[in-house]
């Protein structure tokens, strides 16, 4: 996984040792680049600001090397494309790998910012 836990999960979402036991932590040994500078949301729910907070706020792109392909897991009226590698990767200025969520929106599919 890139990250592990599940930010809905209090216990989860206050956990560093999440971040740092990921497949990405290893290029980027800062917990904080993880989660917004204006992100003050709790883990215990997004309308929160009570201890202990959420240690994460940024998304990466779920079309960028999925373990599974959404096109197998969910109905699309168009078909997403896959990026395995980086010459799948036709126009790069056109296509966001991380970013960062709306803190404020509750739930697992945020608006993005």
């Amino acid at each position: 996984m890139r990250v592990y836990g599940d930010i809905t999960i209090p216990l989860s979402a206050a956990n560093t040792d999440l971040i740092k036991v990921g497949l990405l932590f290893p290029y980027s040994k800062n917990v904080a680049l993880y989660k917004s500078p204006a992100d003050r949301r709790s883990a215990l729910s997004a309308s929160s600001t009570a201890m202990p907070a959420s240690v994460r706020s940024m998304s990466m792109n779920g079309w960028m090397n999925p373990i599974q392909s959404w096109n197998t897991t969910r109905a699309h009226s168009i078909p997403g494309r896959d990026f395995r590698k980086q010459t799948d990767i036709l126009k790069p200025a056109g296509i966001f790998t991380f970013i960062d969520e709306n803190h404020r929106a509750a739930g697992p599919h945020r608006r993005l910012l």
